[in-house]
Order: structure tokens, then C-alpha cells, then sequence
């Protein structure tokens, strides 16, 4: 699609009711405060003017990027009989419309349905796609995906090709024989000794972090670096297929802090080694399976208690921290990716990720969302000073600019899906929860918050602000 500077539109409407109209001049007054010339018969055609000479004019001129045709009720009906304005400017559009088999210029969007429901739309205009500005709870959206598209700007950009995932080739039913002594769990009667059992399969994993050693060289290269971070697959197997047992265990939430704390603290941290790099790199992307896998299970509870944890960090002065102390960006890797794949990825170290995902656990969107979760709790959850905050490397993968995460945040007008967020992010009462994000609005109009990026990506980390008004939330049961 070409990118437009300076769009030019002529609006093609039927005149039917002040209400409407009313509708119509408040759409076109919009259009133009957003950057869009609007050509409006109530602005552009005066007392003496020939109308057939400015609709021709308006419909054909190349200046006009393009024309809007509003559809409602009555304009479908002056269009199928050629009566009136919207028939003179019918019998110059459908001539163009059917002379052009990739014609872009005409767009037609729906400001009014048909009182069945259906839509409005002249037999002309049948095969063309349609904008739809008669939902209220849609005209947003809508709005926005209109504009981008007067702009020249995708809505849904085509995401980056990337490279034949790993697990392509593997054996999807093959079972890592080591993951079958987890089948006890399921079994074991006593909630403590579950537990016990638990944490000691957790503590396995956690030595199999701490003690992975590679043997680095003066001649390391981007492969090497790649294939070192590859050998954290059969840990993370394990621990995933650990997960799965966590419905069973009470206080799964608290453990499982305590094995990221814990791992954490046993690396070697005054290490420069590559291994360093990995072993801190692996515990940021379990943690986002952590957090991927407990929100399939409903476990908001499991969640809430490892984003609300306080952290001990022995290998800083403030020793107290957040979840966030996981986070971590691995330069080596984003940049082997990037090079041995031949890309400019936004990260290698997500590419690299998002290729190697185990799929029989989760899509990519659901990682990609948890990622963004913990972008969210980030900025919703008190910190404490000085701590850093949650740049979700994934949140470029998304599908769709991440439409699944986008959806959720939109569901929190339902009250029950308001509650989940308010357990993960726990806090006390949904009315506490819609007191920070009113802060949070005001701290976003005081640009103390601005939107997460990459910096050379246009699209920005959903953030709950940005896509529900606060007086939306919880609303609906």
C-alpha cells in the first residue's frame, strides 16, 4: 500500500436526517483535526456552484486520494434507483469502480444499518470491503483502522519471515524419559509431602541451571553462541512438564518464587562468561512460560504471588527487589541470531524464542501475551526504588499487532475478567485497581509514562491504559 502525506478525501453522503447529518459533519471535522483535508459539500460547495461540476470534480480529480461513500439506509436506496446527489455521484463512481480492477480509491464505511441489523450496501458496492462506524463499541477501532488507511498505513502489518523452527523436524510424540518421575505427583495423597516432592524436583532443575558450563574460546562464533543457549532445551522441557503438575500443589506460587530466587542467587554473577549470559537469559524466558502455562491452568492466584513478591538479591546494595531482577537483555544473542539468520531483528534473543518454542505447552501468542503481562505488572505494581522496569522483547512477534492481548485487556469491562487482572496484579479490591489506573492516565498525560518500543518499530507494547477508557472497567458482568 503507498504511504500518503497529505490525504485529500471527498465525502459522498445522503442527506436524511439533522441527527445524521450532524453525524457526518462531527466524522469529517474529525477527520481533518487528524491531519485528513476533508472535502464536505457544507464547507466546499457555495450558493451558485454547479453541483454535478463539484461531485465530478471531487470524484475524479487525481488530487483526491480518496472518497468516502457513508453508507446508511437512505443512501442505499438513492444509489440502487440513481436519484438525487448520491445517484448523480453513483452513475460516476460505479463507471469507475467497474472500470478498475484494483481500485483503491473508493471506501466505503457503514455509518448507519438497515433496522434488521444488516448493512446498507448499494448492489455497486457489494464486493467492495467496508469500514464500520454504526457500532458504538466498535467506532473506535474502526476509526483508527480508517485513518491508518486514508494514511497508507497497515493496520495488521505482515510479520518478518522467519526461520524454520527446531521442532519441526522432532518426533512431536517423543517423551523425555526424565519428565516420567513427575507422575508421582500425581499420585502422592499428602499435601506436605507433595510439596516436598515438588520443591526437590524444582531444586533439580534449579542445579542443572547453576552448574551449566560451556567452554569458551578466543575464536567464538555466532553459531557457537547459539548452540550453547540451544542446550538449555532438555532443562526447559523438564521444567515445563514440572508445570503441569502445579493445580496439585498448594502454595505452587510461593515455591516456584523461591526457585527463581533461589537459581538466581546461586549464579555466579561476578562471572563475564558467556555462560552468565545464558543462564540469566534462560531464567527470563521460564519465567515468561511460568507465567504463559499458570494462566492456562486460571491459576491467577500462583501468578499474583510471584509478580507481588518481594526478591532478595544478594548481589546488590538494595536488596530487596521485584519480579523484575529476572529480566534480562542478552546482547551475545540477540546479536548471533540476528547475524547467522542474515536479519535485523527488533531481538534476536525473541526471535530465537519464538522459533524454538515448545508448542505442545503454548502458542506463540500465548507467550508473546505473558510477556506483555509482566510489561504491565511492571508499571501497575508498586516498585521499589530504583528498580528496573519490563521491556517485552516478544510483544514485535505478536500476531496481528497482538490482537489476543489487545482483546483481553478490552474484556476487562466484564467484571470477571476484571478480578483475574486485579488477583494477578494483587491488589485488594477492583476499586484499588481503578485508582492506579486513573494514576496511571494521569502519569501517561504528563508524559511520565510514554509508549514501549522498539525504537525503529512504529508499533508500541499494549498497555491496559491505551486500550479501555477507565469508565469502561468492570461494567459488565
Amino acid at each position: 500500500m503507498k504511504k500518503i502525506e497529505n490525504p485529500i478525501v471527498f465525502i459522498s453522503y445522503a442527506w436524511a436526517t439533522p441527527d445524521y447529518e450532524e453525524k457526518v459533519l462531527l466524522l469529517a471535522t474529525k477527520l481533518r483535526g487528524d491531519g485528513i483535508n476533508a472535502i464536505l459539500d457544507k464547507w466546499n460547495l457555495k450558493e451558485g456552484h454547479d453541483t454535478y461540476s463539484f461531485m465530478e470534480q471531487s470524484v475524479l480529480d487525481d488530487s483526491i486520494t480518496n472518497v468516502l461513500l457513508l453508507l446508511d439506509p437512505v443512501y442505499e436506496k438513492k444509489a440502487n434507483i440513481r436519484v438525487g446527489g448520491v445517484g448523480t455521484e453513483t452513475q460516476i463512481i460505479s463507471s469507475e469502480i467497474y472500470s478498475k480492477v484494483d481500485q483503491e480509491k473508493f471506501i466505503p464505511v457503514i455509518m448507519a444499518r438497515n433496522q434488521d441489523g444488516t448493512i446498507p450496501k448499494p448492489v455497486y458496492l457489494k464486493n467492495l470491503l467496508h469500514f464500520d462506524l454504526s457500532v458504538v463499541d466498535k467506532y473506535d477501532d474502526e476509526y483508527i483502522r480508517l485513518v491508518k488507511r486514508l494514511y497508507g498505513e497497515e493496520y495488521y502489518r505482515t510479520p518478518e519471515l522467519g526461520t524454520k523452527p527446531s521442532w519441526v523436524e522432532e518426533d512431536i510424540n517423543m517423551i523425555n524419559v526424565e519428565t516420567n518421575k513427575y507422575n508421582i505427583l500425581s499420585e502422592v495423597n499428602s499435601s506436605k509431602v507433595l510439596q516436598s516432592k515438588y520443591k526437590a524436583f524444582l531444586d533439580e532443575i534449579s542445579m542443572s541451571i547453576v552448574s551449566l558450563d560451556f567452554k569458551d574460546n578466543d575464536q567464538l562464533s555466532y553459531e557457537k553462541i547459539i548452540e550453547d543457549y540451544d542446550m538449555t532445551k532438555s532443562i526447559r522441557s523438564n521444567y515445563l512438564e514440572l508445570l503441569n503438575y502445579t493445580p496439585y500443589i498448594e502454595n505452587g506460587g510461593r515455591i516456584i518464587s523461591d526457585f527463581f530466587e533461589s537459581t538466581y542467587n546461586e549464579l555466579n554473577h561476578y562471572s563475564n562468561s558467556l555462560q552468565l549470559n545464558v543462564q540469566k537469559s534462560f531464567i527470563h524466558e521460564l519465567l515468561i512460560y511460568t507465567i504463559t502455562i499458570l494462566f492456562k491452568q486460571n491459576d491467577f492466584s500462583a501468578i499474583g504471588k510471584i509478580l507481588t513478591r518481594t526478591y532478595y538479591d544478594k548481589y546488590r546494595n538494595r536488596y530487596l527487589r521485584t519480579y523484575t531482577m529476572f529480566y534480562y537483555y542478552n546482547e551475545n544473542l540477540d546479536l548471533a541470531v540476528s547475524r547467522v539468520d542474515g536479519k535485523n531483528y527488533y531481538s534476536g534473543t525473541a526471535s530465537h524464542w519464538i522459533t524454538n518454542l515448545d508448542v505442545s505447552k503454548c502458542s506463540k501468542d500465548e507467550f508473546v501475551f505473558s510477556d506483555i503481562i509482566l510489561y504491565n505488572a511492571a508499571v501497575y505494581i508498586e516498585k521499589f526504588e530504583n528498580e528496573f522496569t519490563w521491556f517485552p522483547l516478544t510483544y514485535a512477534f505478536g500476531s496481528n499487532e497482538n490482537i489476543q492481548t489487545r482483546m483481553y485487556f478490552k474484556k476487562l469491562i466484564s467484571n470477571e475478567f476484571l478480578e483475574e487482572l486485579v488477583e494477578m496484579f494483587g491488589y485488594g479490591s477492583v476499586d484499588d485497581f481503578k485508582n492506579r489506573f486513573n494514576e496511571i492516565n494521569e502519569e501517561i498525560s504528563k508524559e511520565l509514562i510514554q509508549p514501549t518500543r522498539f525504537g525503529n518499530s512504529f508499533e508500541s507494547a499494549p498497555l491496559i491504559n491505551y486500550c479501555i477508557d477507565y469508565e469502561m472497567l468492570g461494567i459488565r458482568r
